[in-house]
């Protein structure tokens, strides 16, 4: 993570990583996106459109653990940015 350009490859593979098969590494993955939103504030919200879009695909693990990031882990730290996205997917009318 010295180089410039480093933060954004994390992501890109980690949203990469997020669509595998294996269901272990696609948890740790969207984790890693749910940290990197936490962390890199400027990311924050690449993250969670990320996270939502990862909703989108309705693959089961996928999407509960986006979600679980997203209500758990992001809710408290970015309310504004989690209500939009609620908004989002229709889950507040």
């Amino acid at each position: 993570m010295e180089e410039p350009h480093s933060d954004s490859q994390l992501y890109g593979d980690n949203v990469r990583y997020a669509t595998e098969v294996d269901v272990d590494f696609v948890r740790k993955s969207v984790r890693a996106i749910g940290r990197c939103a936490i962390k890199v504030e400027q990311a924050a919200e690449r993250c969670v459109s990320t996270l939502l879009d990862l909703i989108q695909t309705k693959v089961n693990y996928v999407v509960q653990e986006a979600v679980i990031v997203i209500k758990v882990r992001l809710l408290g730290r970015f309310l504004g940015l989690v209500f939009c996205c609620y908004s989002r997917l229709g889950w507040v009318s």
